[in-house]
């Protein structure tokens, strides 16, 4: 247990030196909630974030999440839950809020680590999957891109949307120009100088592409360097 624990902190460790420019600044550590017992399964490993996308439909949101590791971590994936009630496809609305993505489940490697699940969270607010949704306002609903980023920009004042009310996420003093159009198409994450090893941006395994003394692009802002030797997400 204490090297599994070891492993856990040596990564927090290394992504709260890392995590601002990864993300570009759009991921802040909050707090570390570490507790270890080694005479028994009372072993707690988290840590908590803010998410505040720079672009697209939650633009300028204060968003907070809880990544916890299970005393198997790396070999099972972190359980991400999202400490605010939010309008989003892939975030479950209840007690739970569990955050619902391949790379936190089925598609976890070890060699993911912290810091490609902090970008696989970043990764759901430019990219919702509709066809996957678990959050129950999304129930039998279809709508095309502009009303979805009305519907958002709403929730976010923490207004009603599908009968359902949301928190606020936004600043008080935040200008939110509800006429605009979304400027998701912009696609921060697409990386237009494709590394010919990388597949295709669409797809979740934009995040990390392990290779030993290799940087592989998210976009031509995201870099992320020098990760586990081999390891490639799909």
């Amino acid at each position: 247990m204490a090297f599994k624990c070891g492993t856990f902190w040596k990564e927090l460790q290394r992504l709260n030196h890392t995590v601002d420019k990864l993300t570009l600044g759009q991921v802040k550590i909050e707090n570390v909630n570490l507790h270890i017992d080694d005479t028994s399964d009372d072993t707690k490993q988290a840590f908590y974030i803010q998410v505040t996308p720079k672009d697209g439909h939650y633009k300028g949101a204060l968003i907070k999440f809880q990544v916890e590791a299970p005393v198997s971590y790396p070999a099972q994936a972190p359980i991400v839950k999202c400490l605010n009630s939010i309008y989003h496809p892939n975030i479950d609305l209840g007690e739970q809020n569990i955050v619902c993505v391949s790379l936190l489940d089925k598609d976890w490697q070890p060699g993911v680590g912290l810091d490609g699940c902090v970008m696989a969270v970043l990764f759901l607010f430019y990219h919702p999957n509709f066809l996957d949704a678990l959050n129950v306002a999304f129930d039998g609903q279809e709508m095309n891109e502009s009303e979805f980023h009305k519907n958002v920009r709403a929730s976010l004042r923490g207004e009603e949307v599908e009968g359902f009310i949301f928190d606020r996420l936004l600043p008080e003093d935040y200008t939110d120009d509800i006429s605009s159009e979304p400027s998701i198409k912009k696609d921060i994450f697409h990386d237009e100088t494709r590394n010919k090893k990388r597949s295709d941006a669409g797809d979740i395994n934009f995040i990390i592409k392990n290779e030993k003394n290799n940087q592989n692009l998210v976009n031509q802002h995201y870099r992320v360097s020098n990760m586990k030797k081999n390891e490639t997400l799909t």
